[in-house]
């Protein structure tokens, strides 16, 4: 799948209990699953593809901005 997007490396952001996630991109050797929290410049810039989960983007967006959830402005 990830040949067919053209990506060389790719980035995988979820929730570190999803083991089989974690498990299946561990054999992929030029990708890297990791947790919301220790998202950092660093991986991104390493990978030519990033990938978020849908319900990790509020964690992450939430880190970046500083703003704790639930918060209003």
């Amino acid at each position: 799948m990830l040949s067919a997007l053209g990506v060389g490396s790719v980035l995988v952001v979820d929730s570190a209990d999803n083991a089989n996630l974690t498990l299946s991109f561990r054999n992929i050797r030029s990708s890297k699953h990791i947790a919301p929290a220790g998202l950092n410049v660093y991986d991104i810039l390493n990978h030519t593809g990033l990938v978020i989960a849908k319900d990790v983007l509020k964690a992450v967006e939430a880190r970046v901005t500083g703003e704790t959830e639930g918060a209003k402005e």
